[in-house]
């Protein structure tokens, strides 16, 4: 059939071959936002991966990835040649690869050569069976890609029961979806959708629910300290669920919101503990009077007495502990009556209006641009903020959004700088190095301009803007009630 649709070329059918196919990306997925794929390829009883980086509709580069058995983690230095593996850390940031789907294709590649003997590509057949799909994939060589468009569309027209799967189907997330994975599994970063009709309390296990996903996906990667991302995201899925529980505190019972909000802060902490020496360990060779062999290994010593403690802690009793009650909360409140509930745009709406108005009042007081006291409150106001904007970010005008996150950042950025600030001068203090540069205990310049900006005229218009978009969107009938027991 092939043949008979291709007679303006010559082609090479290389056997059927069954292949075990993986997807890998980094934890936050940089390699699929490029719009590149990262393949391997292993052949029943090879002991090794082949592994492709390849742009849409194009060749790509291939190499070899050497992972131990039963790892789903790997580090581009595993990539060989090393070409291959700088430039997947260069897409990655340095970051950890992972193995986020697996499954079983038979193969077969149909080589194309033109009328010179040129090989101008190659087109893929993939049998998928978990699918019952056939995937076509166009592999052409640069420069001949017009080519090898039209000896595929000579094969669809000539056998349509190939061409099953829609162009506008991506194949690897419909993998992922078929193994009951997510494309940001990893990531603490909000990627639920809400409507602001719903209930309160339904979106609130919903949000609750995907955070402990996210959480519970970090752990085997934070206890073998694959790379630094897992704390990370670890302590953000923490942190997040914590500050929506704060939040929510009078839409539930005290004696099951308060102790767990408690525990989540022992995780987030235990995690951040770790993740604030890997953040201090990047940025001292950028500090000259610190990057000392004497620093960097008693850096490194306090990081290795804390990844013991954190792996103390995740094999212990209280995480399990938390994450139950964790699960248990999510659960009670994705199952409960919506009926009897606030819609979530009306919570959503009162909990922004009261974390801003928070921040405008230590913002707007003349003492907070020189107390060091104030301004990490301020940091602390302005985190919550922000986390409840990504939490309910579905319900929110994107553009309304956007003004406003704009508007806060020059004040965030400079939060940001003070809080790295703060973080070394108690590192420095832990290790007991007196001989420093005093300049890094002052509150950096920049205040007056990043506190007056976030509170300006413009600011509070788009604020307002922000806000009425939520109180635009249709009430479900439902009526704000009083605190529920769960």
């Amino acid at each position: 059939m092939i043949a008979a649709s291709l007679k303006d070329h010559r082609i090479e059918v290389r056997p059927q071959t069954v292949q075990i196919r993986g997807l890998w990306d980094s934890l936050d997925w940089r390699i699929a936002s490029t719009g590149m794929d990262l393949e391997s390829r292993v052949t029943a009883g090879s002991n090794q991966a082949e592994i492709y980086l390849l742009p849409p509709r194009e060749y790509g580069q291939r190499g070899t990835l050497y992972v131990d058995a039963g790892s789903d983690f790997a580090l581009p230095s595993a990539i060989s040649p090393t070409g291959l593996g700088n430039r997947v850390s260069k897409l990655t940031s340095g970051r950890a690869i992972l193995r986020v789907a697996e499954f079983e294709v038979s193969f077969t590649e149909v080589l194309i050569f033109d009328d010179l003997n040129k090989h101008v590509g190659t087109i893929e057949i993939d049998l998928v069976s978990e699918l019952h799909q056939t995937w076509i994939r166009l592999r052409p060589k640069r420069g001949y890609e017009s080519d090898l468009a039209r000896a595929l569309v000579a094969v669809t027209a000539y056998g349509s029961s190939l061409a099953t799967m829609d162009s506008s189907v991506d194949l690897w997330r419909a993998i992922l979806w078929l193994r009951g994975r997510r494309r940001f599994d990893y990531s603490a970063g909000f990627h639920v959708p809400l409507d602001g009709s719903m209930g309160y309390e339904v979106a609130l296990g919903k949000l609750l629910a995907y955070l402990l996903a996210a959480a519970k996906r970090n752990l085997d990667g934070l206890f073998r300290d694959i790379d630094t991302e897992f704390a990370h995201e670890f302590r953000v899925a923490t942190r997040r669920a914590r500050s929506l529980i704060a939040a929510a505190e009078s839409n539930l019972r005290g004696e099951v919101a308060r102790p767990l909000r408690r525990r989540l802060g022992e995780a987030a902490a235990m995690a951040g503990d770790l993740r604030d020496l890997d953040v201090a360990l990047e940025e001292i060779p950028h500090i000259s009077w610190l990057n000392t062999p004497e620093v960097v290994g008693k850096i490194n010593k306090l990081r290795q007495a804390s990844l013991e403690a954190l792996r103390s802690y995740l094999e212990g009793e209280s995480l399990n502990s938390t994450l139950e009650d964790w699960s248990s909360l999510a659960l009670q409140l994705i199952i409960s009556d919506p009926t009897d509930q606030p819609p979530l745009g009306e919570r959503a709406a009162f909990q922004l209006e009261g974390s801003r108005r928070r921040m405008v009042k230590l913002a707007s007081d003349s003492r907070t641009h020189t107390d060091a006291e104030r301004l990490h409150a301020l940091r602390k106001s302005a985190k919550q903020l922000r986390y409840l904007l990504e939490a309910y970010s579905s319900i929110i005008d994107q553009k309304a959004a956007s003004l406003s996150i704009s508007d806060m950042k020059v004040l965030q950025d400079y939060l940001g700088k003070l809080q790295d600030r703060a973080t070394l001068a108690a590192l420095l203090d832990q290790l007991k190095i007196e001989s420093v540069d005093q300049s890094i205990f002052e509150i950096p310049d920049g205040v007056e301009t990043a506190l007056a900006h976030f509170i300006s005229p413009s600011a509070s218009r788009h604020w307002v803007a922000l806000i009425s978009s939520i109180k635009r969107q249709p009430n479900s009938g439902n009526k704000a009630k009083h605190r529920r027991g769960l």
